[in-house]
Parts: C-alpha cells; structure tokens; sequence
C-alpha cells in the first residue's frame, strides 16, 4: 500500500459505515454536546480564546468530539509489526488540533447550524478521527509533521516524512 494513500477514501470504504452503524447515537450526542459548548464560547465575549484553541480544539474535538479517541483504522506501518504495545501508538491522521480547528471553521460557515453538523457533516467528515499504528520513534515531531499541511494535504499523508510503509 505504501505512503500514496488516500486516508478518506480508505477510511470511507472500509470503516466509515461500520463504525457509524456501531456508534451513530453516541457519535452524534457527544458532538452536538461539543458544537454547543463550542458555540458558547464562541459567542461568550468573556470566553478565553486561549481556552477555545487549547482545550476546545484538542480536548473537545480532537479527542473527544465523537465521544471516543478516535477511530481504528487497521493500517501500521510496517515497523510496527511485532513490536510490543509499549513501543506502538496510535497516531491521530489530521491532529487532535487540527480537527477543532477546521470543526470551527465549518460551524461558522454553516452559521452554527448544530442539527445540520449533527445530522450530515459528522457522517461525511467523520474519516478526521482516524488513526493510524506507528512506532512511538516514528510518532516524533521529525517524522511526522505538526501544523505545516493543509486537511487535503494529511489527506495523502503528506506530512508522513520518515515512516515506513503503511499496510492493513
């Protein structure tokens, strides 16, 4: 499979349906939950920013925003493979960050619409909270970028600079 994979379209694929069929009720409960916090501070003049990108984005959302730590993808690198639990983990695609920030981003555009980010936008953007198994040497900052690609760029797994080969 390598490094030219498309991370959506595979999660899409082969997980998407699975895991929404599995999880949809709490998938939706715990995200309208964050949408409404969001909101709130969002609107709150007194609401800290610093609060809103430091623990909304990667707290609220990133880790939390559908209710679990993300979702499983199946995929490893091939230096994964053997290893022991204590040398592996899992690697969030798009950042836990990244997630809150473009959420906010597709809040506002849709004018705070949480039905309409509940009822369509969280099935069609749920492939945000993937993982992926890496080694926790391959996790580091020099091997997998932070903060410098696109959401379309982590798409193809651009910012996966020095890792080995990503198999299922």
């Amino acid at each position: 499979m390598g490094n030219e994979l498309n991370i959506k379209d595979y999660f899409n694929k082969n997980i998407r349906d699975k895991e929404w069929q599995n999880n949809k009720q709490k998938f939706q409960t715990y995200f309208r939950s964050m949408l409404k916090l969001l909101k709130f501070a969002l609107t709150d003049e007194e609401f800290s920013c610093d609060v809103v990108e430091k623990v909304m984005y990667r707290l609220l959302f990133g880790y939390n925003g559908i209710g679990k730590h993300g979702i499983t993808t199946k995929l490893k690198t091939t230096n994964t493979i053997g290893l022991p639990s204590d040398k592996v983990t899992s690697d969030h695609v798009f950042g836990a960050i990244e997630i809150g920030k473009f959420v906010r981003t597709e809040f506002e555009s849709n004018n705070y619409d949480i039905d309409y980010m509940v009822d369509f936008w969280l099935y069609e953007n749920l492939y945000l909270w993937c993982k992926i198994k890496v080694t926790k040497e391959e996790h580091k900052k020099d091997n997998i970028e932070r903060n410098k690609h696109t959401i379309n760029e982590k798409m193809n797994l651009l910012h996966y600079k020095n890792v080995s080969d990503i198999v299922f």
